[in-house]
């Protein structure tokens, strides 16, 4: 777990900053923005998020109490570029918080080879059979 301190915000998440979501994987990706004081005031702040500057649709995440916690729906996610990706939570207080996080391509894994087996070596006979 990490701890980001922004001004009056403190962002916690084991999958937040630095997020790798992978396309085709079907999950949200999900950030975690905690107040460092009066946290009981963070979801009521909260206004929206920006992806890479842009504004997003409620419709593409959830954002639920618990500080705030957004999930950025699997849908929406299939929709951008694979690389870097910034989102940005948005809060009335102006303590708007900007995290990074990152989308790759499905990859195939690579087939583990079968060893080949090495033969034993023939035992000597010692005359006595």
């Amino acid at each position: 777990m990490f701890e980001l301190i922004f001004e009056g915000i403190i962002e916690i998440s084991t999958a937040g900053n630095g997020n790798v979501w992978i396309k085709g994987s079907n999950v949200s990706s999900d950030f975690t923005f905690k107040r460092k004081t009066n946290d009981g005031l963070t979801y009521g702040k909260f206004t929206g998020i920006l992806v890479d500057g842009k504004d997003v649709d409620e419709s593409n995440y959830i954002a639920t109490e618990g500080s705030v916690v957004i999930d950025l729906k699997p849908a929406y996610l299939e929709t951008l570029k694979t690389g870097l990706h910034t989102l940005t939570a948005l809060f009335s207080d102006g303590n708007n918080v900007t995290i990074n996080f990152e989308i790759k391509d499905k990859t195939t894994p690579t087939p583990t080879p079968t060893p080949t087996p090495v033969p034993k070596p023939p035992i000597p006979k010692t005359g006595v059979e």
